[in-house]
């Protein structure tokens, strides 16, 4: 769902991803976002592997709008079973 005015914003996700041939579920993701001026963004979230104990992942990021172009810088920290703990961050430009 999502709910906004004019400096806040809040976004829920449930994602559900099937394992290729097998057509289960090979991982359930739930998460909310929190804008602040559509500019300042703080996000949590749970990912449930089958089998597998729950992960929590955190990020941040922030948004500039450069004429026809937008910025974006991101972080976040993404627990992975088959890669450890990782600190990912992430810059783009594009419209």
């Amino acid at each position: 769902g999502r709910g906004s005015d004019a400096r806040h914003s809040v976004d829920a996700y449930l994602d559900a991803t099937t394992y290729a041939r097998k057509n289960r579920i090979g991982y359930l993701s739930v998460g909310a976002e929190y804008g602040f001026s559509r500019t300042v963004y703080g996000r949590v979230g749970y990912t449930l592997d089958p089998g597998r104990v729950m992960n929590f992942g955190f990020g941040a990021g922030y948004r500039k709008a450069l004429g026809a172009n937008v910025l974006s810088i991101d972080a976040g920290f993404l627990p992975s079973p088959t890669f450890g703990h990782k600190l990912v961050f992430s810059v783009s430009l594009g419209g």
